[in-house]
């Protein structure tokens, strides 16, 4: 079985507030907050509380200059990427405000690193593995039973 890091709801919650005081203490104020399907909802909603900005329901073509992007994790970067384009910025049609991530695991780190098509760029907390990631809200077995509620 491949190795797992469960990630529980009070180290997501952390994440989520350390992402948002991130964004604040670099004085980034989104118009709106819009999640990538699926595991970027949930974060986008919280984000839409703490940063006091409306949630916007996903959409490529709602993508707007003003609005933050989240999404869970970023692990390779190629969920931005299919959304956003390639980095170099020849085929971007949909450029966000920035982007923001609850987890971000090294392969992740590097690609955001790397100069995200020249936007900014925050996480929530970094993972040093390259283990699957389970989040509270997704079905997992664990030793003790599920992981979060579900289950």
């Amino acid at each position: 079985m491949k190795p797992k890091l469960i990630v529980d709801w009070g180290s997501y919650d952390t994440a989520v507030e350390q992402l948002a005081e991130r964004i604040r203490l670099a004085g980034v104020t989104p118009g709106g907050v819009m999640g990538v399907p699926r595991g970027g909802l949930i974060a986008a909603v919280m984000l839409s509380h703490q940063l006091d900005v409306p949630f916007v329901p996903f959409r490529k073509d709602r993508i707007t200059s003003d609005l933050l992007l989240v999404d869970d994790i970023c692990d390779t970067g190629h969920t931005l990427s299919s959304i956003l384009g390639p980095q170099d910025g020849t085929e971007v049609q949909y450029r966000p405000l920035a982007i923001g991530v609850v987890v971000c695991k090294p392969k992740g780190y590097r690609y955001l690193e790397e100069g995200l098509w020249e936007l900014r760029t925050f996480f929530g907390m970094a993972a040093a593995t390259e283990d699957w990631i389970v989040f509270p809200y997704e079905i997992a077995e664990t030793e003790d039973g599920y992981n979060g509620t579900a289950g």
